[in-house]
């Protein structure tokens, strides 16, 4: 990913799982509920069965890669913070490939936390 697109990774997530979501709800009750409560897919036809494979797969992928996100960030935030020097320095590495992951801002957070404890 670029840093344009890391900086807006949480929203991408969300989006594509609220895809997913709205995907699988109208196929499943196309093809399972059958209720006259949601609009109707009838124009999938044999797709409807592709389309609810897509919605499941969508869901669960991008609320899965969105629960990382979220638990990489209090990772990385609770030994950014932390106030021990030799839990930070033992942490290094894996704070370093975290922040590349999460985007610029957590690479420079963690740029400025490293001349704070005067480390590389």
């Amino acid at each position: 990913m670029t840093s344009k697109i890391r900086e807006y990774q949480s929203f991408l997530y969300i989006l594509g799982a609220a895809i997913g979501v709205v995907l699988f709800v109208l196929t499943s009750n196309e093809l399972i509920f059958k209720s006259s409560a949601l609009p109707g897919l009838s124009s999938l036809g044999n797709w409807g069965y592709w389309v609810f494979t897509l919605g499941l797969v969508m869901m669960i992928a991008f609320f899965y890669l969105y629960y990382r996100l979220l638990s990489d960030t209090k990772k990385f935030e609770t030994l950014i913070n932390s106030e021990s020097k030799n839990t930070f320095s033992k942490n290094l590495r894996e704070l370093d490939r975290i922040s590349k992951k999460l985007g610029p801002r957590y690479v420079t957070e963690l740029k400025e936390t490293k001349e704070k404890w005067k480390l590389r």
